[in-house]
């Protein structure tokens, strides 16, 4: 079998893919390094479409795009859908953006200092919520963080997924009562809103290793 490891540096080089062994597909972070220079990694498709909980649709607001409504009821701590793409570095997701769209686009979910999964259809268009009904547990899974109706958009709080060097920054047009008007990183957020992400579990665990839990403020402040 491949040797496998959950923080080997991630890059691309060429045509090789290689597959995640049956037997390991339960492990969220999975690396399969190939006997070439390239490394690479494919996540197996996500569940059949006929027992998505989900469907895509456009979004209301001009500009949106497309977004994830819940096909059916969902009830809290639910099974959505796992986050699926090749594993990169940050420069290679930038490269990836702009073959792809032709700017930088943050089309990539954090799962380590620099570590990213490069986002697939259909989890790249979920989008980002001040008052999200999902999470993110196990770094790449996706559940809803509270009841979600028939036809409400899916959506999480992508700050719970970023801690990168220099702060990115996104406009928010979520219009929640508490919108706070831009999504950034986790160390962006007033602290009370952190420490409710990082009691109920929903922050990567790269980020959550950082911070009280009980206090939300970073558990080296000489780091953050």
């Amino acid at each position: 079998m491949m040797k496998v490891s959950r923080f080997d540096p991630v890059y691309e080089d060429g045509e090789t893919k290689v597959e995640c062994p049956d037997e390991l597909l339960s492990v969220p972070l999975m690396l399969v390094k190939s006997l070439s220079k390239g490394i690479t990694t494919n996540w197996k498709p996500d569940m059949p479409f006929d027992k998505r909980v989900f469907h895509v649709g456009m979004h209301p607001v001009e500009g949106v795009g497309k977004a994830l409504y819940a096909s059916q009821f969902i009830p809290k701590g639910s099974y959505i859908l796992t986050f699926c793409g090749p594993l990169v570095n940050e420069e290679e997701a930038t490269k990836r953006d702009l073959a792809n769209y032709g700017r930088e686009m943050g089309n990539e979910l954090q799962i380590g200092d620099d570590f990213y999964v490069y986002l697939q259809e259909p989890s790249r268009l979920i989008n980002h919520s001040c008052e999200p009904n999902a999470g993110i547990i196990d770094d790449t899974v996706l559940i809803a963080a509270q009841d979600i109706q028939k036809d409400e958009e899916i959506c999480f709080d992508y700050s719970t997924t970023m801690d990168e060097p220099e702060v990115w920054q996104m406009e928010c047009m979520c219009g929640a009562a508490n919108c706070r008007g831009y999504a950034a990183d986790f160390r962006t957020l007033p602290i009370d809103t952190r420490k409710k992400y990082l009691q109920c579990g929903l922050v990567q665990n790269f980020i959550r290793k950082k911070y009280d839990k009980e206090t939300g403020e970073p558990s080296n402040p000489t780091e953050s």
